[in-house]
């Protein structure tokens, strides 16, 4: 989309608050979207979207002390990629992420056992010391 975004400005008396009217026309076709825009926070916007490639007519009209026109022509080209080979690829490789997942969480297997055996360990000093000793054997 195409977001317009104007600002008025006055050398003199008070600040421009009236209302703004912008046409968006293609090239040589007299005004096919016509908008009154009114000021917000920034200024006077709006957005466009043109329905086709080619040249286009965007004409700007206030009024304030006395009526003013701006007009101006850009050029809309076609994207070098059809969307719906994007939107195709994107739901391609959206299918192929789920499947993986779903895949990764159906087979995972859980075993019993910790994978890593225990580290041995040595006897608590308390049962050491509660063990009878050996007797001594005489030579």
């Amino acid at each position: 989309p195409l977001r317009l975004t104007l600002s008025v400005g006055n050398l003199q008396g008070p600040p421009f608050q009236g209302a703004v009217t912008v046409a968006f026309s293609r090239a040589g076709v007299p005004g096919q979207v016509t908008r009154t825009l009114t000021r917000d926070a920034v200024g006077w916007s709006t957005e466009f979207v043109p329905d086709a490639p080619g040249a286009w007519d965007v004409d700007v009209r206030f009024l304030t002390t006395r009526p003013k026109a701006v007009h101006l022509r850009f050029t809309v080209s076609e994207p070098p990629v059809p969307p719906w080979i994007w939107r195709t690829l994107l739901a391609i490789a959206g299918g192929l992420l789920l499947a993986r997942v779903l895949y990764a969480v159906t087979r995972r297997g859980v075993t019993p056992e910790h994978p890593i055996a225990p580290l041995p360990q040595a006897p608590p000093p308390e049962a050491a010391a509660s063990e009878p000793a050996a007797p001594a054997t005489p030579e």
